[in-house]
């Protein structure tokens, strides 16, 4: 059977408003609902007769007014805490434990590890699909064409340019842009100079096939037009002179024939 003081007595039913007593409440009067009332086993309706707010200010006040008026009270009380702490120890800590391993239980945590397990991932990534049933119909990033655009080498290739021609005094005015293939305004996929050579741009084991920024006249610099990407290997072969050395159209071969000459035995 209900007491007075539960929530599921009639009386406390009805009681749905309620008028704080202090003094200086900042409603003024006027009735406020219940749940601003804190639990009180000495009024009959079960409800304290100041409201929270009240109660909290004049709480942080008398705080305040004992720090100034009686320090030797704060550290009386203080001492006190302790002295119980010490006393109750085992069983203040027991009930942490308790606390925790509750956690622990409720949020699928190894006690050990302090990890999640593996059954409550799966379980809370299943409820969560169930909540956001869009997220399989997003959209997925589209595959790029080609790898020539592979970790921004790029931007690292302009940035090693502007230093190496900082220590060999050339100029210097490329931008990302530059290194395009005009045609496709992309980054290259084979070597302009060896056609059979697939440039590669994630610095794979075979370093001949790495791509390097050319300059087509070593003299003018890293200008707009005067760059270019190519293999490794045939920058190294071109390094020395100026233009390819490479022609994309092999050189005819030209049958040399020996000049006539006497011989030894004419006349016998």
């Amino acid at each position: 059977m209900p007491t007075p003081h539960d929530s599921s007595y009639p009386e406390n039913k009805e009681k749905k408003e309620k008028v704080c007593v202090y003094k200086s409440c900042p409603f003024m009067g006027n009735p406020q609902p219940s749940s601003v009332f804190c639990k009180s086993s000495h009024s009959p309706d079960g409800l304290s007769s100041w409201c929270s707010t009240c109660r909290t200010s004049y709480r942080k006040q008398r705080w305040i007014d004992l720090k100034e008026n009686d320090p030797g009270y704060i550290q009386l009380r203080r001492e006190s805490r302790r002295f119980s702490y010490l006393n109750n120890r085992d069983e203040l800590n027991q009930q942490r434990r308790d606390k925790r391993s509750k956690e622990r239980e409720i949020n699928g945590i190894h006690a050990r590890k302090n990890k999640l397990s593996p059954e409550f991932v799966k379980e809370r990534w299943e409820r969560w699909k169930i909540d956001n049933p869009d997220f399989s119909r997003r959209k997925k990033p589209e595959p790029k064409d080609s790898k020539a655009e592979y970790n921004g080498w790029s931007r690292k290739a302009v940035y090693r340019s502007k230093h190496r021609a900082a220590e060999k005094n050339v100029p210097f005015n490329i931008e990302e842009s530059d290194l395009n293939d005009p045609e496709t305004n992309k980054l290259p996929v084979f070597c302009s100079i060896l056609p059979y050579i697939r440039l590669d741009y994630s610095g794979g084991k075979d370093k001949r096939r790495w791509a390097s920024v050319d300059r087509i006249k070593p003299k003018l610099g890293y200008a707009k037009g005067n760059v270019r990407v190519i293999s490794m290997a045939a920058n190294m072969a071109k390094s020395d002179g100026e233009g390819d050395v490479f022609v994309s159209k092999p050189i005819p071969k030209i049958k040399h024939t020996m000049p006539d000459q006497p011989s030894l035995f004419d006349g016998l």
